[in-house]
């Protein structure tokens, strides 16, 4: 489930069908599908899980239907999530994790899966002014977030994630 800022919801998109998105459902032939589960381990009760192809062939996000201005919160602000890969991946893999802006302005943060344990949960916190100083512009901010992969041996990397959040971490900064 999204919030009412990013209306579309969750879409996904793919390089063999010029990128036009599909969101809320799927057709039966996406590269891109996912699906909601219990995972109920105490932290997290319900994830998103899916497969990402590798070579940034696809792509699922959070998209809203109007840019969004974050910029108040560049300064306390920071994306948070939780994810998990299902498989150890034995060669070089990452994972980005992307927020843009109108057409293609925007940040990403880059997560080296080698490292990562498959099976344990592992949280990212990006604070918004990271991404700022990165080319995201905050004041219209039209996907919240966006998940695309790559790996050396080509194989898709199958993942979960949950508690994708916007959070503040100290007083809003009132002058914008």
């Amino acid at each position: 489930e999204t919030g009412p800022a990013f209306s579309y919801g969750i879409c996904g998109s793919q390089s063999d069908n010029g990128w036009d998105p599909y969101c809320g459902s799927y057709p039966d032939d996406a590269l891109i599908q996912w699906t909601g589960v219990d995972v109920n381990d105490g932290r997290i009760e319900q994830a998103l899980s899916f497969t990402l192809p590798s070579y940034t062939d696809g792509v699922l996000y959070f998209a809203s239907g109007q840019p969004i201005d974050l910029s108040p919160y560049r300064d306390q602000g920071i994306l948070s999530f939780d994810f998990k890969i299902q498989d150890n991946v034995t060669v070089y893999s990452e994972l980005y994790a992307a927020v843009w802006c109108t057409w293609r302005c925007g940040a990403f943060e880059t997560i080296d899966l080698s490292s990562i344990e498959a099976g344990v949960w592992n949280r990212v916190e990006v604070p918004l002014s990271e991404l700022e100083s990165r080319g995201l512009d905050l004041s219209r901010i039209e996907t919240g977030i966006e998940f695309s992969a790559y790996s050396d041996s080509g194989d898709p990397i199958s993942i979960q994630v949950a508690n994708i959040k916007y959070l503040l971490n100290g007083p809003i900064d009132s002058d914008g």
